[in-house]
């Protein structure tokens, strides 16, 4: 993981996308969280990164949490300082902070993992279900990201697309970037799963896409 970190010094923002979805995968496929006894299995996350030389992505948060903490929580604050009051409700969220520099901040958000053979999807209900009845603040400081391959990853895995939920307005360069990496798109309640499985089946051979589509999300999806 270090060496790909290392890779986001580039000033190229093509490689840099290149790297982030390289590190998309390896967590998606190589590491799980170890959080107050339990196990969880990230199975779609979303990348935040901010480097205001080269890649100045304006939905970061660039929380003092966000940023030389590899391997520790983030759960969303609703200002920049990591003494701000918790955000709640639709806004809340947790990442998992793989900046291991003050020079930038990385967030990982985890929109969806298993938790002890539990699956859940959707931030919201998931930093709910890490965070239930825990001091939050004690579980940001334990390093809770650990490299243990999990396998999760279904055929044709990771599916990138667009981060879900971001205002178009504030930047249309930044929405549209493929930040959002899923290990399965057969998982229920992923949100924009068959927009997702449409735009990967544009690059399968027309005669090939109604085997793959059935491979991928478990049925024929029209593309046209």
């Amino acid at each position: 993981m270090k060496n790909l970190l290392n890779k986001l010094n580039t000033q190229k923002i093509s490689d840099i996308i290149k790297v982030l979805l390289e590190i998309n995968k390896k967590i998606l496929s190589e590491y799980q969280l170890y959080i107050c006894g339990k196990t969880i299995i990230p199975l779609e996350v979303e990348t935040y990164y901010y480097n205001q030389k080269i890649f100045a992505d304006p939905y970061v948060h660039r929380n003092d949490l966000q940023k030389n903490r590899f391997g520790q929580l983030y759960f969303h604050r609703a200002g920049q300082s990591k003494d701000s009051a918790l955000k709640y409700g639709k806004l809340c969220g947790c990442d998992i902070c793989l900046s291991n520099s003050e020079d930038f901040y990385f967030g990982l958000l985890i929109r969806s993992a298993k938790i002890d053979k539990q699956i859940i999807t959707g931030p919201q209900k998931l930093a709910q279900q890490i965070a239930t009845n825990k001091n939050y603040r004690e579980m940001e400081k334990a390093v809770v990201l650990k490299h243990n391959s999990n396998n999760n990853l279904s055929k044709y895995a990771p599916f990138n697309t667009i981060r879900y939920g971001l205002n178009l307005a504030k930047d249309t360069c930044f929405y549209n970037l493929s930040l959002r990496s899923i290990a399965s798109l057969k998982i229920k309640g992923i949100k924009q799963k068959e927009n997702t499985a449409r735009q990967f089946l544009q690059n399968i051979p027309s005669e090939k896409r109604a085997e793959v589509s059935k491979e991928i999300i478990g049925y024929n999806l029209k593309t046209n």
